[in-house]
């Protein structure tokens, strides 16, 4: 048996990215994903987070006791795209959403992860850096011409920051580190940075060894390409299938699932492409289509079943998988 991990970067970048995702772990189809917190959704994102109970509050013990329905009702203004409007996607083609997706009823049964997207590539930090930013906000990776600039101590800081923004905002710890961007898969300083978090909370990192894990293999190939179509789409989930098969090795799948809306539309260039994803990853998920010797797990499953002990540091911080994709933005 090998296992097949669905995760969803970006949870807490917009309003209508954040309900893409939501959408997605309520129904199963998404096991996992990676929570940014220093962007315009993060709150959206904890606020949900706690409603359904994933997230315990240390002080008290006690679940938050916000409804659902209150924390994502489309009433609230906070995204447009809920409804089960057709959404354009760049083939040219329309695909609907259920407006149901934070639905009590509709919940509730999913088991799902969540960890932290570590962000030193978007938006403004959590604290003052200024070898990361130009003009008060982080450098994408793909303008930034000469990596070593960033300051150890200024990544730690900031990455620590972050971490202890996630814990304030959803009451529980990551379950698993990733990076926006891609920053500790390219850049040597920011992963020793990130694995130091990861070893101090004993938890998984994409693509990277640690003392207690070999990470998974990361599959970074399902995204939507210019000329791509729901179906070139889907022709290619299913080849990373098959070769997950025949390499008899467990996968983290990275997916992006989306609603648009007009935050996402003024910040990224990938977006259309988002709702094709997601398309595309509900429907053949939803459809039974995995084969019987691959099964859906979440970050915090697949940790338990593979955690391992090093008698020295062998290995860790060293990429399991040397990664050479592009970026998004």
């Amino acid at each position: 048996m090998n296992y097949l991990i669905v995760n969803a970067d970006d949870f807490g970048l917009t309003a209508g990215v954040t309900y893409g995702i939501w959408e997605g772990l309520t129904e199963g189809w998404i096991t996992s994903t990676t929570m940014m917190v220093n962007q315009p959704a993060s709150s959206l994102a904890a606020n949900l987070l706690r409603a359904y109970g994933y997230a315990v509050s240390p002080s008290s013990g006690a679940v938050a006791s916000q409804s659902v329905e209150a924390v994502a009702s489309p009433s609230s203004g906070a995204v447009a795209s809920q409804s089960s409007e057709a959404v354009t996607t760049p083939s040219g083609g329309a695909v609907a959403f259920d407006s149901a997706v934070t639905s009590p009823s509709a919940a509730k049964t999913a088991e799902f992860s969540v960890g932290l997207h570590i962000n030193l590539s978007l938006g403004q930090p959590l604290t003052d850096c200024p070898t990361l930013t130009r003009q008060g906000h982080f450098i994408k990776p793909q303008d930034l011409e000469d990596p070593t600039v960033y300051d150890p101590e200024e990544i730690a800081r900031e990455i620590d920051a972050q971490y202890r923004r996630f814990v304030a905002l959803t009451g529980c710890e990551p379950s698993h580190l990733d990076t926006h961007l891609y920053a500790h898969q390219k850049f040597e300083n920011v992963r020793r940075e990130v694995i130091a978090l990861a070893e101090r909370l004993s938890v998984p990192v994409r693509g990277c060894r640690t003392t207690k894990y070999i990470a998974p293999h990361f599959e970074a190939g399902f995204k939507v390409r210019n000329g791509d179509t729901l179906t070139t789409l889907r022709e290619r989930l299913e080849q990373i299938v098959r070769d997950m098969c025949a390499a008899d090795r467990d996968v983290e799948l990275m997916v992006h699932p989306a609603f648009l809306d007009n935050d996402l539309l003024e910040i990224s260039s990938y977006r259309g492409e988002r709702v094709m994803e997601a398309t595309v990853i509900r429907e053949y998920l939803m459809s039974d289509s995995l084969p019987d010797d691959i099964q859906l797990i979440d970050y915090t499953g697949w940790s338990r079943k593979n955690i391992r002990s090093l008698s020295s540091a062998e290995g860790a911080g060293v990429p399991a998988v040397v990664f050479k994709g592009g970026f998004h933005g």
